[in-house]
């Protein structure tokens, strides 16, 4: 299904003093991956966030879940945020609220919907061949479950790639044909997370790559040469861990932050927190050259390098829970927004 972003809208709000910083010439072809929502359910879900927060609000302002253990309040801290960034915010939501998975044109601004993916679905991973999607999603509507499947750009299908318990709900592509996941045990009553790695091409059984408890967010080096994750830690402290094939040793912390992704040259994006908000930088592999990437003003998540390693796609909340869809410069400089109508999270490009 395709959605005609208004083009020309678009290129009007590119072209305004706050926004023009990024040129179309320097926009890749390749497709945005996104979790996608039309404008529609773009209100109707933040009408339903601010309905629930305040139905559910406690006498003494202590924090509360909201709708289901997947879609907390802010203020839960690193648990509550574990869970967001191991299912989906969505969660909770009725069905008719809950995003597609979709490819964004960065240069026209179009939206194509992959039909062969249920709601709910959420982006992780491009082979690098960019014919290849892994996505995470429910194996039937309204399952409590979580796995991974992979869809094929060029046949158009979906094939399901993990299979639980555990849930599995975030993956990546590892060396020798391997997938990297978020393996989440819910049995002890408190979800419990790793990172695990299944065997050359995908066959398991899976090993272990961290002992969790909290561990979440893989991302795999494109020369398969590492793989990093994020460790939710106590307070609102988060942290980078890396681990370097072939894997035998122990993982290492790397810096602050949270949603790392691999980029080019051995770089890898994240956020952290500077002032009182996220916001996005970089960090080599081996723990050199941690700058921040721009001085954003909002709270930044999600980033996605471009495949030529030139620009960063990236979250940008405004009013919670809305969010808008950005690209800037690896080198900090410039801001464009990518999408103009609807909402468009976790970008993977």
């Amino acid at each position: 299904m395709r959605l005609r972003g208004a083009a020309a809208l678009l290129a009007g709000l590119a072209g305004c003093s706050s926004w023009r910083g990024v040129p179309d010439a320097e926009l890749p072809a390749q497709p945005v991956a996104i979790y996608y929502r039309t404008s529609e359910q773009a209100q109707q879900r933040a009408d339903s966030y601010q309905a629930d927060r305040a139905a559910e609000a406690p006498p003494d302002g202590s924090p509360t879940l909201v709708g289901s253990k997947a879609l907390l309040r802010a203020d839960m801290g690193p648990l509550g945020e574990f869970l967001s960034n191991a299912f989906g915010t969505d969660r909770g939501r009725r069905e008719a609220q809950r995003g597609r998975l979709a490819l964004l044109d960065p240069r026209s601004g179009q939206v194509d919907v992959v039909e062969g993916a249920l709601r709910g679905s959420v982006p992780l991973a491009w082979k690098p061949d960019h014919e290849h999607l892994l996505f995470a999603q429910s194996p039937a509507p309204e399952s409590s479950d979580v796995q991974i499947f992979e869809w094929s750009a060029s046949a158009d299908t979906v094939r399901r790639v993990t299979v639980g318990p555990p849930i599995h709900s975030q993956a990546c592509y590892g060396p020798d044909e391997r997938i990297v996941v978020t393996a989440v045990d819910t049995s002890g009553g408190v979800p419990a997370s790793r990172i695990r790695i299944s065997q050359p091409g995908g066959r398991g059984p899976y090993t272990d790559l961290s002992s969790g408890p909290a561990d979440h967010s893989p991302t795999c080096a494109p020369d398969g040469s590492a793989v990093a994750f994020a460790r939710a830690g106590e307070g609102m402290r988060s942290e980078i861990w890396l681990v370097v094939a072939p894997f035998g040793a122990a993982p290492r912390a790397l810096a602050p932050g949270r949603h790392p992704r691999f980029a080019r040259g051995g770089w890898l994006v994240y956020t952290a927190t500077r002032g009182r908000a996220q916001h996005l930088f970089r960090v080599r592999a081996d723990g050199s050259g941690r700058a921040p990437i721009g001085e954003g003003a909002r709270d930044e998540a999600w980033p996605s390098a471009s495949p030529d390693g030139r620009l960063v796609a990236y979250v940008a909340t405004e009013d919670a829970p809305r969010s808008r869809l950005l690209v800037r410069r690896f080198d900090g400089s410039g801001d464009r927004i990518l999408l103009s109508s609807g909402e468009g999270e976790y970008p993977v490009w």
